[in-house]
C-alpha cells in the first residue's frame, strides 16, 4: 500500500525498549524524563542567559573557494575576526575602511559563530541537538538556513547523508527515532512527514510533483497548514531519509557562475510528531519545520539569464518579503506582512508565533563577497531580536483532569487532618493554646465580627434589618470559601505534561 495513503485513524506503534539507555551526549537523550527536564528549562544562549522565547541565531562561514581566489582580494589581511568565545564576529580595521562601516556597526553578536574549519557535528550540537527535547515536550520547532548563494546552506542542512559530513536534518531525524525507541512504553507515537518547495511563488509537492500551486490554510486555532499536500507516515529513520532523497531529486536546481548546483527554490520539510499516553489519554502534537532557503544573489555575479534570471527575481523578492516581516516584528509595527509571499505565510508560526526557532546564517570570508556577507550579518542581527511565543501543544484527557482534581482534594483532606491533629495536641503553630481556648477565641472573634457587621448595616440603612442583621440573628458569620491549591508536585505525581510557557515580556 502507498505510504502516502496509509490510514490516519490510529497511532502507529514503534518498537522500543523500556530498559535501554542512550549515551549521555548533548546530541541524544537518555530517556523521556530527560526530554521533560529539557522542556522545563528556559531556552538559553551559549553563556547561559535566557533568550525569553527569542530566535536563536548562529553564523557559519565557509572557506574561500576557487572562484573567489581567482577574483582576488582588495584586502591585504582578513575580512573578519571571530572572538575567542565564538559569540561575536567583527570586520577588521582594513575591511571597515573598504566597506565604509562605522565602528559601532562593525561587530555582530550571535548565539554562536562557527569558523571556516567547523565540523557538521559541531554545527548540529549548537542548533539541532536541543530541539529534540523541545519537540518531545510538545513544542513546535523550526530551523532555517539563510545566506548568499553558494555559502553552504544546503551543506549545513543536509550534507552527505550516512557519513560524518551529514548535516543538521539527517542528524535530527536519527535522534528523533532514537528518542522514540527509548521513550516511556506507555506512550504511542506517530511520525508524519511532508516535503514541499516554493518555486516562482508556487508551492509544489516534492513527494507528488503533480500537486502544484498548493494553498496555505489556517486552522481554527490559528495554526498554518498546506492544503492537499502529501503526508506520509514513517516508522524509521531510513524511511525519512528515503523520502527526503526522493523529494530532493524533484527540487529545482541550476548552475550559475556562483554555484554549480544552485537551489532555485525554497525547500520546506515538515515532520509532525504525535504522542498519546495510553494510561492518561493525553495527547501532544508538535511540528518540526526545516527550511533550506534559496540563496540571495546578484545577477551581475551569477550571470543568470532567461529562466534562471526569472528564478533569481522570484527568490530575491520572497527574501525581501522575509526581511520586511522581520523588520515589522522587531520595530513594533502593528501590521506584520506575512501574506506578502508564500514563504512568509508558511513561516508565520516560526517567526513571531508558536515555535522555538533557530536561524543559521551562512557567509563567505572573501573580500569579493564582503557586501553580501555584511548584508547577511545584518539580517541575522535583526532576526535575533524577534520574540516568539512558544507553548506546549497538549490536550489532556477528562480522566487526567479528574486525577488532578482528586489530587487537589486529597491535599485538602491531608491539611484538614494536620489541623485536627494540632488542635488535639493543644494548639496550632505555637503549641501554647489549648484546643478549648482556641475554640473560645474563635467564637468570640466570630461574635465580634457579626456584631460589627450588623452595626454597620444598621447605620447604612438607618436601623433597617440588612444582611448584617440576619447574620447577627443567626449567631454566626458565614465561613470563607475554601481555596484550592494545586502544586507543581501534584502535576508530576499524576503524569501531567508540565507547565506551559506563555508569552514572556
Amino acid at each position: 500500500m502507498d505510504k502516502g495513503k496509509r490510514s490516519r485513524t490510529a497511532l502507529r506503534k514503534t518498537k522500543r525498549s523500556a530498559k535501554s539507555k542512550l549515551p549521555a551526549k548533548p546530541s541524544t537523550l537518555t530517556n523521556a524524563l530527560d526530554m521533560a527536564a529539557i522542556a522545563e528549562e528556559r531556552p538559553t544562549t551559549s553563556d547561559g542567559k535566557e533568550t525569553k522565547g527569542g530566535v536563536s541565531v548562529v553564523a557559519r562561514f565557509r572557506p574561500i573557494n576557487k572562484n573567489e581566489k581567482e577574483k582576488g582580494s582588495k584586502l591585504k589581511g582578513a575580512l573578519l575576526e571571530i572572538s575567542d568565545d565564538n559569540l561575536s564576529v567583527k570586520f577588521t580595521s582594513e575591511s571597515k575602511k573598504e566597506l565604509k562601516i562605522p565602528d559601532s556597526a562593525s561587530r555582530f553578536t550571535f548565539d554562536y559563530v562557527f569558523p571556516t574549519n567547523s565540523t557538521q557535528a559541531q554545527v548540529y550540537q549548537q542548533t539541532g541537538a536541543s530541539m529534540i527535547g523541545e519537540l518531545f515536550a510538545g513544542f513546535n520547532c523550526t530551523i532555517l538556513a539563510y545566506g548568499q548563494t553558494g555559502t553552504g546552506k544546503t551543506w549545513s542542512m543536509m550534507g552527505i547523508v550516512g557519513t560524518e559530513n551529514a548535516g543538521v536534518i539527517p542528524r535530527l531525524v536519527e535522534n528523533i527515532f532514537v528518542g522514540i525507541e527509548n521513550a516511556d512504553v506507555n506512550i504511542e507515537f506517530a511520525v508524519e512527514v511532508s516535503y514541499v518547495e516554493i518555486y516562482l511563488e508556487q508551492i509544489k509537492d516534492l513527494l507528488h510533483p503533480a500537486n502544484s500551486n498548493l494553498r496555505i490554510r489556517e486552522t481554527s486555532a490559528g495554526g498554518i497548514y498546506i492544503q492537499g499536500v502529501t503526508e506520509t507516515y514513517v516508522t524509521s529513520n531510513q524511511e525519512v531519509l528515503d523520502i527526503m532523497e526522493q523529494g530532493g531529486n524533484n527540487r529545482k536546481v541550476s548552475s550559475t557562475d556562483m554555484n554549480a548546483e544552485s537551489s532555485r527554490s525554497h525547500s520546506v520539510f515538515i515532520l509532525k510528531l504525535t504522542q498519546k499516553h495510553k494510561i492518561h489519554g493525553s495527547t501532544k502534537e508538535s511540528k518540526l519545520i526545516l527550511v533550506d532557503l534559496a540563496g540571495s544573489e546578484k545577477v551581475s555575479k551569477t550571470g543568470a539569464t532567461g529562466q534562471t534570471f526569472t528564478e533569481a527575481k522570484a527568490i530575491n523578492k520572497s527574501l525581501s518579503a522575509l526581511g520586511n516581516v522581520i523588520k515589522a516584528l522587531t520595530t513594533g509595527k502593528g501590521h506584520v506582512p506575512y501574506r506578502d509571499s508564500k514563504l512568509t505565510r508558511l513561516l508565520s508560526d516560526s517567526l513571531g508565533g508558536n515555535s522555538k526557532t533557530c536561524l543559521i546564517i551562512t557567509g563567505s570570508v572573501a573580500s569579493y563577497n564582503a557586501e553580501e556577507t555584511l548584508s547577511t550579518l545584518r539580517f541575522g542581527k535583526r532576526a535575533k531580536m524577534i520574540k516568539n511565543k512558544p507553548k506546549v501543544n497538549e490536550e489532556r484527557s477528562i480522566d487526567e483532569y479528574k486525577a488532578l482534581l482528586e489530587a487537589a482534594y486529597k491535599k485538602i483532606r491531608d491539611q484538614e487532618n494536620i489541623i485536627k491533629a494540632l488542635k488535639e495536641e493543644g494548639g496550632y503553630s505555637s503549641g501554647s493554646m489549648r484546643s478549648e481556648d482556641w475554640e473560645a477565641a474563635m467564637s468570640a472573634a466570630s461574635s465580634s465580627e457579626t456584631t460589627a457587621a450588623s452595626d454597620s448595616n444598621n447605620d447604612d440603612s438607618h436601623g433597617g434589618e440588612g444582611r448584617g442583621g440576619e447574620l447577627k440573628q443567626a449567631g454566626k458569620t458565614r465561613p470563607p470559601a475554601p481555596i484550592l491549591e494545586i502544586s507543581d508536585d501534584d502535576d508530576d505525581t499524576e503524569g501531567g505534561g508540565g507547565e506551559e510557557p506563555g508569552e514572556e515580556e
